[in-house]
């Protein structure tokens, strides 16, 4: 609960990558995010496609998103990208992932 308060008060923007988006549904419960896909694509590059069903079940919103594309959640103030939760040996495609994260995180804070 008081996670949730710090979230909700704070009017801070967050990001959080790889499984982390997690937290941000199980305490605040409606936001937009991603974990990549939500679904395995016969691939086996989306190996935690899984845990999309607890962040839906707990009343966010999945985005299925590749890895290097984000979600920003305006009303929340929170950006999300998949990151590891994508199996690659090309780690660029992580880097490119989490700098566009950034890059959305600055814009969403107004600095660009």
């Amino acid at each position: 609960m008081l996670l949730h308060i710090l979230f909700i008060q704070t009017f801070f923007s967050y990001s959080f990558c790889c499984i982390a988006p997690v937290l941000a549904a199980r305490v605040l419960g409606k936001v937009e995010l991603t974990l990549g896909q939500d679904k395995d694509d016969g691939t086996g590059k989306w190996p935690y496609f899984g845990a999309t069903e607890a962040v839906k079940s707990w009343g966010s919103v999945h985005h299925n998103k590749n890895v290097d594309e984000v979600v920003v959640d305006k009303r929340n103030l929170i950006v999300t990208t998949p990151a590891f939760m994508y199996d690659t040996p090309l780690f660029h495609q992580i880097y490119d992932g989490i700098g566009e994260m950034i890059k959305s995180l600055l814009g969403l804070i107004g600095k660009k």
